[in-house]
């Protein structure tokens, strides 16, 4: 990575600007030898979805797996995008790890009976996965060349958002073996809103590259809104104004994978939009909570809080007082007066004075009365 690389990064916002994220080019190391406080990121991963500061999903996804980015090879994250885009696209949720693990698992790349310290991580389809397989390309191995640093110029305020850097393997292949298939019911529900997009809707894995190439979005990056939510050339989340013709579309999807696009492609299934937003995916446990259980609860509370229920919950705590007025107040017990051996009678107003006190529904209860 050359000093030119890093600014053609910055101009399409891929890098915030230089008073927050300060970026260095490498000299002649071979391997990364970053200064204190710097960050290893790679341009062949800016160039397949990746972008800072990463996104919410993307560093949990490090922290749950114990990873770093230079553990994962540049189809990793091509796979890491296009699961993004799906989620965002045409889903309409927002990716998270649970999901990403019944859908896909880590194998460990070797070297000389070792785990690799750069690269050590590759992402594979899960055997029945329902997720259209990415088209990888074989020529992306020198991607580790591509390497430079990054550092946030106030520490205070982290624009990168990546773990601290460490030059080791992830020897302890942490959670690496986490399926929740039995204990997630909604990710069970949103699986199988994937498989029916896949088999009835023709969703396919170039149109999920499509998507985030044609959009001109990261999907790794942090964002304001989902890729389903965009709103056209202008939207705040995209890198780039200009719209790209199909030719071009095809031309950087066959760069970063191995899809073949024609000049001429169409789509298998089109993502949606702002003004087309993707349906709403629940699961069974959620759907019978909104539509049943949900709005029997909520009678049942108001019941509870305008009946005779909540009189004598607060008349075993609180002493209850209608003034002349109709308003509700509350005496609490340690502030009543001595009792007296005959308390005082008010005297009756006329009947053409006297008016019924209304009582007043709280939810809460008032502050004793000084």
């Amino acid at each position: 990575m050359e000093d030119f690389d890093v600014d053609r990064l910055r101009r399409t916002r891929r890098i915030p600007v230089a008073t927050q994220v300060a970026c260095r080019a490498p000299g002649d190391e071979m391997s990364p030898t970053p200064r204190a406080g710097e960050v290893v990121v790679f341009g062949a991963h800016f160039d397949r979805g990746f972008g800072l500061p990463v996104s919410a999903f993307f560093r949990s996804f490090l922290d749950f797996f114990g990873l770093q980015p230079h553990h994962l090879p540049a189809n990793a994250i091509l796979v890491l995008s296009s699961f993004a885009t799906c989620c965002e696209a045409y889903l309409g949720v927002w990716p998270s790890v649970d999901l990403w693990s019944r859908l896909f698992f880590l194998k460990p790349q070797m070297a000389d009976a070792a785990m690799s310290a750069c690269g050590a991580a590759s992402i594979y389809n899960r055997p029945g996965s329902s997720f259209p397989k990415v088209p990888t390309v074989e020529s992306a191995k020198k991607w580790q060349t591509s390497f430079f640093y990054v550092k946030n110029v106030d520490p205070a305020v982290d624009f990168i958002n990546l773990p601290a850097f460490t030059n080791s393997a992830p020897t302890a292949k942490l959670h690496w073996g986490y399926d929740p298939k039995k204990s997630k019911a909604e990710v069970n529900s949103i699986v199988a809103r994937l498989h029916h997009l896949v088999q009835s809707e023709h969703l396919a894995a170039s149109d999920l590259l499509i998507t985030f190439v044609s959009r001109r979005v990261l999907p790794l990056q942090l964002r304001a809104h989902k890729i389903g939510h965009m709103s056209g050339r202008l939207d705040p989340t995209r890198t780039s104004a200009v719209e790209l013709e199909p030719a071009d579309v095809a031309r950087r999807v066959n760069l970063i994978s191995n899809a073949k696009l024609p000049e001429k492609w169409r789509w298998g299934m089109k993502p949606f939009d702002r003004a087309n937003r993707p349906p709403v995916v629940s699961g069974p446990a959620l759907r019978c909570f909104r539509t049943s259980c949900f709005p029997s609860f909520i009678l049942l509370t108001f019941i509870f809080l305008s009946g005779s229920g909540c009189r004598c919950f607060l008349a075993r705590t609180r002493r209850m007082d209608w003034s002349r007025t109709g308003s509700f107040r509350l005496i609490a017990r340690s502030r009543l007066p001595a009792a007296t051996s005959k308390p005082e009678r008010t005297p009756r107003l006329p009947r053409e004075r006297r008016r019924r006190p209304q009582p007043m529904l709280m939810v809460s209860p008032c502050p004793p009365v000084l």
